[in-house]
């Protein structure tokens, strides 16, 4: 009897788990009757028997039935219903609302994605509200912000290759650098100049190298390499 009286329940509330639990036990049970049909035993009765097993595990199959079955959302006695409501300009939107009975409008739905249910401090009704998405737009703003500021951060205009034998922190004497960037600390001339040269390349900037007098010697823009 607590058996049956817990299939009834799940089948009102509509528990999915029911659906399950019948085509399993149907399953079983037609292996009883083709047991019956296989050593002979009341062969007329176990073919019915066999025949309406397989037509009501169709019938659980079926759309209709997994539609009845499929995940509701519950808040207390309240159940998530759903239908369909055309506007004026013919566009079908739909529209959630909670009740405690069933009304003929709706059908039972599972909790929309996006949404969070919050209730009426009067009249104590649940109710959808959309997910709070600040924090997600700030950090899209704060991303898309922080590009644009790369994307018009200027590029050098003029690569310097600068004397540094006077700095003592650092032991090579000459430095690769732009007005505002220090990029490497060189110990030759020459390498520097070479570096000097690949970031020209890179920011399509000039080169101005620093000579023995202290001044530096009027800018060039390095040749690019061609293509062959």
């Amino acid at each position: 009897m607590l058996t049956l009286l817990q299939l009834y329940q799940g089948l009102i509330h509509r528990k999915p788990w029911i659906r399950k639990f019948t085509i399993f036990y149907l399953v079983w049970a037609s292996l009883w009757a083709i047991w019956g049909l296989i050593i002979g035993n009341n062969v007329i009765v176990h073919v019915v028997l066999l025949l309406l097993y397989i037509l009501m595990i169709f019938y659980l199959t079926t759309p209709m039935v997994q539609w009845y079955f499929k995940k509701i959302y519950r808040y207390g006695k309240y159940v998530l219903y759903t239908k369909l409501v055309t506007l004026r300009s013919g566009l079908q939107l739909p529209i959630y609302f909670f009740s405690q009975k069933n009304p003929k409008s709706g059908h039972p739905t599972d909790l929309p994605e996006g949404y969070i249910v919050k209730e009426n401090e009067k009249s104590h009704m649940p109710y959808l509200k959309k997910k709070d998405n600040k924090h997600v737009s700030k950090t899209k703003s704060k991303s898309k912000k922080k590009k644009t500021e790369q994307t018009n951060k200027p590029k050098p205009e003029i690569i310097y290759v600068v004397n540094n034998e006077h700095d003592k922190d650092h032991p090579e004497p000459w430095i690769v650098k732009s007005h505002t960037t220090t990029y490497e600390y060189v110990r030759t001339k020459q390498k520097a100049i070479q570096k000097a040269r690949d970031l020209a390349r890179k920011f399509k900037a000039r080169v101005l190298v620093q000579n023995v007098h202290g001044k530096f010697s009027h800018g060039f823009t390095p040749r690019t390499s061609k293509k062959q």
